[in-house]
């Protein structure tokens, strides 16, 4: 199995990229690829699932790039976007990013929905947070994602796409030690490996497609 390992940074590519290649190699072969290589054609018939990165990049200030806004938007794969990925989740599917105080800490984490991403693991779990923009509530839940998480600083810490195994988390569970291991273990023993043998069920009953 391959997992398509998308690099957003823009400073310190190959040292920011270590920690989701060390988690996505656990359950599956990485592929990483830099998000100026994708469009729309680029081929996912070899993959199983995609990890999309942070990025040092302000979506409150800057478009996201035109070919990767719609490569992420024509997604079907089970992907996990995280924190710059999550954002550019929302944005290319109508929701709003905003930008606020530079967080750089551990913040607990309140699970409303625990779903596939959260399996087992208690209500309120402490993550690494890394960021300065955030996802608006209001904008992604009027374009059908349901939020899943939140903390004191972030409405939107966890998203998922109503009808299709697209997930978003604001931190960083590659840099979030045991917890962010079972985020990972969940994402693909509870999304990919459901899905690569046709048994995924998608948390709310939906159709997949």
């Amino acid at each position: 199995m391959r997992t398509l390992v998308v690099n957003c940074y823009r400073e310190k590519t190959e040292e920011k990229i270590k920690g989701y290649l060390a988690q996505v190699e656990r359950f599956s072969d990485a592929y990483e690829v830099p998000w100026g290589v994708l469009e729309p054609a680029y081929d996912t018939e070899t993959y199983s699932a995609v990890i999309i990165s942070g990025s040092q990049w302000l979506l409150s200030v800057e478009e996201p790039a035109g070919p990767l806004a719609e490569f992420v938007r024509g997604l079907r794969l089970p992907t996990l976007g995280i924190c710059f990925g999550h954002q550019l989740f929302a944005r290319v599917h109508g929701g709003q990013v905003l930008s606020g105080e530079l967080i750089e800490r551990d913040e607990t984490v309140v699970i409303s929905e625990p779903g596939p991403l959260f399996h087992d693991m208690v209500p309120e779990v402490d993550f690494r947070e890394s960021h300065r923009e955030y996802v608006v509530a209001d904008s992604v839940e009027r374009a059908g994602w349901h939020v899943t998480a939140r903390s004191a600083s972030c409405p939107v810490e966890a998203m998922h796409h109503p009808t299709r195994p697209l997930y978003g988390v604001q931190f960083h569970p590659e840099r979030s030690g045991v917890n962010g291991d079972k985020l990972f273990e969940n994402f693909y023993n509870h999304v990919v490996f459901p899905i690569v043998k046709g048994t995924y069920q998608h948390p709310h009953g939906r159709s997949y497609r």
